[in-house]
């Protein structure tokens, strides 16, 4: 009896478990864009490089100051309740357009730099973005922020 009750639930149970996996997948909500590479303008050699974060927490950028090299890619995660947009001074060299809630948003480093940025939203949070070339980062001494930044991750 136990067995037969057993049987027939089984669909039942595969019915709700892939449905679950459905519905708890990696499928993003970010709108048409948000997930797109925004390049800085060219003129500068292109190299594969590595993804760094920059999170947007508490109506802040975290961290603060960012040290990449040319060629890497740097993505904003909004870990907030409300949409950021993250943009350069002059609005064109970064320009997110809106990050909506949960959502990221990835630029690739082209150009050497230094990039004073803020929330286009919230005028109030403000961060600086540095593009080195990998020359001149393997030879240059880091910072004591470069340092605990780096120990940090």
């Amino acid at each position: 009896m136990l067995l037969r009750r057993l049987a027939m639930r089984s669909p039942t149970i595969l019915v709700a478990a892939s449905l679950l996996m459905i519905a708890c997948s990696n499928k993003s909500s970010a709108p048409p864009g948000a997930g797109s590479q925004v390049s800085a303008p060219s003129g500068s050699a292109s190299t594969t490089g590595k993804t760094s974060t920059v999170l947007i927490s508490q109506f802040r950028f975290h961290p603060e100051t960012l040290a990449v090299n040319v060629g890497d890619t740097v993505e904003w995660k909004s870990a907030d309740a409300v949409p950021h947009a993250v943009r350069t001074r002059d609005g064109k060299t970064i320009n997110s357009g809106k990050i909506e809630k949960r959502a990221a948003w990835r630029f690739k480093a082209e150009k050497e730099g230094t990039y004073e940025y803020q929330c286009a939203i919230h005028p109030t949070m403000k961060a600086r973005l540095i593009v080195q070339s990998p020359q001149s980062s393997a030879t240059a001494k880091p910072s004591a922020a470069h340092a605990a930044l780096v120990r940090s991750r």
